[in-house]
C-alpha cells in the first residue's frame, strides 16, 4: 500500500515540473539574453574632422571599428598628401556620380592677381596665398611674429602719415596695418594660422608667399 502511495505523489511532482528548470517559475520573459548582435546604430552617413592650422601633410589615417563579438580593432592606410587645414577631413560611405562633382578642374599657369589694399605708399594684389606687394621704396627687413602670426616688412622711406589698415577676407591673410617710423615705415599682414613664408623682390614689388 505505502509503495503505490509513493508512486503517486511521484506521478503528480512530474506533473507539475517545468520544462526548463533553470528558468525562474515566473517565466524567462523579461530577462537579459546575451547575444553578440550589435546594437541599432545610426548609419554612417558622413563625418568630419578638423586639423589645427599646423597641418600640412596628412602622413596616416587610422580607424577604429567593433566586430561582432565586441571586440575592438583597428585598420589604418597610410598617406603623404599635402592638406587645406582650412578644409575638414571627412568620412563617408556615400559616393556620388555626379558629373559635376567628378569633373576635374581645368587649371592654367596662369596667376591673376587682384588688389585688396591701396595704401598710397604700397598697393596690395593677392593670388591665393600669395601677395605682390607693389612699391618702389626699399625692403630693408622682413620677418614674422605669432600669437597671432603676422609678416612684418620694413620699407626705406622718410615717409609721414597716420596708421592704416585694411582688413582681408581671402584665406591665408586677415588684415593689413600700415605705419610711419623714423626713417621708415612698416607694413604688417596679419595671417589667420600658422604659416612659413618666404618674400622674393622683383622689380617694383615684393612677393610674399605663405605655405
Amino acid at each position: 500500500m505505502f509503495r503505490y502511495l509513493l508512486m503517486t505523489i511521484i506521478l503528480i511532482d512530474l506533473l507539475q515540473a517545468r520544462e526548463n528548470p533553470f528558468f525562474s517559475a515566473e517565466g524567462s520573459k523579461g530577462l537579459p539574453v546575451s547575444s553578440n548582435r550589435p546594437k541599432d546604430f545610426e548609419p554612417l552617413k558622413r563625418a568630419a574632422i578638423n586639423l589645427p592650422d599646423s597641418a600640412r601633410v596628412l602622413k596616416e589615417v587610422t580607424v577604429q571599428y567593433q566586430n561582432l563579438d565586441g571586440s575592438l580593432a583597428s585598420t589604418s592606410i597610410s598617406l603623404d598628401h599635402s592638406v587645406d587645414w582650412h578644409l575638414p577631413i571627412f568620412i563617408s560611405q556615400t559616393f556620388s556620380t555626379d558629373k559635376k562633382v567628378l569633373k576635374k578642374k581645368v587649371t592654367t599657369n596662369k596667376t591673376t592677381y587682384k588688389m585688396v589694399a591701396d595704401l598710397d605708399e604700397a598697393v596690395f594684389y593677392q593670388a591665393g596665398n600669395s601677395m605682390r606687394v607693389k612699391t618702389t621704396d626699399r625692403l630693408i627687413r622682413h620677418f614674422m611674429v605669432t600669437r597671432p602670426h603676422r609678416v612684418v616688412m620694413d620699407f626705406e622711406k622718410d615717409a609721414n602719415f597716420r596708421s592704416r589698415s585694411k582688413d582681408i577676407s581671402d584665406k591665408p591673410y586677415k588684415k593689413i596695418r600700415m605705419g610711419n617710423h623714423d626713417g621708415y615705415y612698416r607694413v604688417v599682414i596679419e595671417l589667420d594660422g600658422q604659416y612659413h613664408y618666404e618674400i622674393v623682390s622683383q622689380e617694383g614689388a615684393h612677393l610674399l608667399t605663405c605655405f
